[in-house]
């Protein structure tokens, strides 16, 4: 699927990246959303969040948090879904590294509840 990014973010883009998502499909996925970046600025925090999903579901969960956690500063107000989202991928940190680092994990252990 070849998909030409318009020059604001539309509802057609986040329905393209969600069902990508939805089907599994990450590497598609992200490199939708590289491309989507070359044509927009700012994307858009629907696609930011999806980005953050995508790089999560790729391995990738600090690049992730990094994410979430910029968007969180830039954000006013609080956007509940991008809390979620930034609290499993702590979780997720934290799952990964109880075993070997005590105390990362409870840092990211911590920061999953805020």
């Amino acid at each position: 699927m070849q998909y030409e990014p318009s020059r604001q973010p539309v509802e057609q883009d986040v329905s393209l990246v969600r069902r990508l998502v939805d089907r599994g499909e990450y590497l598609q996925a992200y490199d939708s959303l590289a491309r989507l970046e070359k044509g927009m600025d700012p994307i858009g925090i629907q696609l930011e969040k999806l980005h953050s999903t995508v790089l999560s579901r790729l391995g990738m969960p600090e690049e992730a948090v990094a994410l979430t956690e910029k968007l969180r500063e830039a954000t006013t107000g609080k956007d509940w879904e991008l809390e979620a989202l930034t609290g499993s991928y702590h979780k997720k940190l934290w799952l990964a590294r109880r075993e070997r680092d005590g105390k990362a994990a409870l840092h990211h252990l911590e920061r999953s509840h805020r």
